[in-house]
């Protein structure tokens, strides 16, 4: 191989993997990004739950887990759902720990019927804990979209480099 054609080569595997390595850092980027905004979201609703009265803890909408998103209450023995519904956000140790006082608030993703979410568990009143959830389901898809766009970018950029 002529010292062309290595140079060549060398020149688009470079190329290749800056941009691969720059798309990399992209999605990263914008998946915390969108995280960060649900998780805004879940803290707005911590807010409003530490304000209103712990009759109105359940006011939240169902398992559909709606725009205000899904809320249970935590005991360290129980779990407590809007109107007697089993609990749907699955407890962990974790999440009694909060519940003792044993252990800090925390941001946390499960999959519920389906249905990624993100859930923030923080301490209510004593001996209690809280979770609330949003959907993903917008930051999956916006992520796919993000994933294919780079992933053709990155194809296209190899090719020209090439």
């Amino acid at each position: 191989m002529s010292f062309r054609a290595r140079l060549t080569l060398v020149a688009a595997a470079a190329v290749a993997l800056a941009i691969v390595v720059a798309s990399f850092v992209v999605y990263f980027v914008v998946r915390g990004q969108l995280l960060r905004s649900v998780d805004d979201a879940l803290r707005t609703r911590q807010v409003e739950i530490l304000n209103e009265p712990r009759e109105g803890l359940f006011l939240a909408p169902g398992p559909d887990f709606g725009v205000q998103g899904y809320v249970q209450l935590l005991t360290p023995s129980r779990c407590i759902a809007r109107g007697g519904e089993p609990c749907l956000i699955p407890v962990t140790e974790g999440a009694r720990g909060v519940a003792q006082g044993q252990k800090r608030e925390y941001f946390s993703e499960v999959s519920v019927s389906h249905t990624p979410l993100r859930v923030l568990t923080f301490p209510y009143v004593s001996g209690t804990a809280v979770q609330v959830a949003r959907p993903l389901t917008e930051v999956d898809r916006s992520l796919s979209r993000i994933r294919w766009y780079l992933i053709l970018i990155a194809a296209g950029g190899i090719a020209v480099a090439a």
